[in-house]
């Protein structure tokens, strides 16, 4: 069931999303920027990579030790971006964190906007 909510969640927000790790529903944030600490990129999310995808985040949440995490994801209508993310207050703390995650850009949840990291 929690599989097809995250396929659900993906087909109904394919511009982007910050998703829930537990329920696989949206979460909508207001403030903050997200970073994305991995770096997944899927031609097609079915049922069996679908699994696989929150299997390897989950997995990779809990070797950082992380307590607050989320599923990014977003397409560009060739690809799935589905990744593990963080929310951090500062931006200057987002960019530094994309450059060590080797990320293109970060999000801005006031304006959203995505931020170009050099």
């Amino acid at each position: 069931m929690a599989i097809k909510t995250l396929l659900k969640t993906l087909e109904n927000n394919p511009d982007g999303v910050t998703i829930n790790p537990l329920t696989y529903q949206p979460e909508y944030i207001k403030r903050g920027f997200a970073v994305s600490l991995t770096d997944n990129a899927f031609s097609v999310v079915n049922k069996s990579t679908a699994k696989a995808i929150a299997a390897d985040i989950k997995a990779t949440a809990r070797q950082l030790h992380l307590k607050k995490w989320y599923i990014g994801a977003w397409s560009d209508g060739k690809k799935y971006y589905i990744d593990l993310s963080i929310i951090v207050e500062s931006k200057k703390i987002a960019l530094e964190l994309g450059k060590i995650f080797k990320q293109k850009a970060i999000f801005d949840f006031s304006t959203l906007q995505s931020i170009p990291v050099r």
